[in-house]
């Protein structure tokens, strides 16, 4: 009996450690995300009953590569490619993402991107009211007047590290989907990049 009682106790110990190993849900039930660094600012705008409100984020997990690499021309070693995205841990409606960063590499030296698209969400319980914002726009995109700065911008080939300083300027009409906004304003969402992303094949375009 008290041998029978060992193995039952056995197969027990060895499930819940298969089932870890498998990959048990985290805090949020999301054990596929990846934390390699954080994206980190504000969103400044001004409500619908006129009030400038800042409103703090921090997003550090991605599910896949395509929101975490980079690549750039070896052989003429002019130009590169930034695919970043970044979410909340365990509201996938709060993301930040800047896809296609083009720009130069002169002598392993990357300057800061000369075009890219830009995508900001964030949903979150303000003074008791629920607050939404959705908004993105295409640098090359001239019919908008929505901006976009970085500054402090280094990427490093060797470790991957990509650190920047940023500035995006929405315009109203950049706003796909908002509630309690003033949609006569801009929104300008500031902040600061430092991950680490992983290295992909040989990349290369026109410019």
């Amino acid at each position: 009996m008290k041998s029978l009682y060992i193995l039952l106790v056995a197969i027990a110990v060895c499930t819940v450690s298969c089932r870890t190993k498998e990959g048990a849900p985290g805090p949020s039930g999301e054990s596929t995300l990846t934390q390699q660094g954080t994206i980190s600012g504000s969103l400044a705008y001004v409500d619908y009953q006129g009030n400038p409100i800042s409103v703090p984020f921090s997003y550090s997990y991605f599910a896949s590569l395509a929101g975490n690499k980079f690549s750039y021309d070896e052989n003429g070693k002019k130009n590169y490619l930034v695919q970043l995205f970044r979410r909340d841990l365990k509201d996938n409606n709060n993301y930040i993402g800047f896809y296609n960063l083009l720009g130069y590499n002169v002598n392993n030296q990357f300057n800061a991107p000369s075009s890219g698209d830009f995508d900001f969400s964030l949903v979150k319980i303000i003074n008791n009211n629920l607050f939404e914002f959705n908004a993105y726009f295409y640098s090359t995109n001239t019919t908008t007047l929505s901006t976009y700065t970085i500054t402090n911008y280094n990427l490093n080939a060797t470790t991957g590290r990509l650190t920047f300083d940023f500035e995006i300027v929405f315009d109203p009409n950049s706003i796909d989907d908002s509630v309690r906004y003033n949609y006569e304003v801009v929104a300008i969402v500031t902040g600061k990049v430092d991950v680490i992303l992983n290295r992909t094949p040989l990349y290369s375009v026109s410019q």
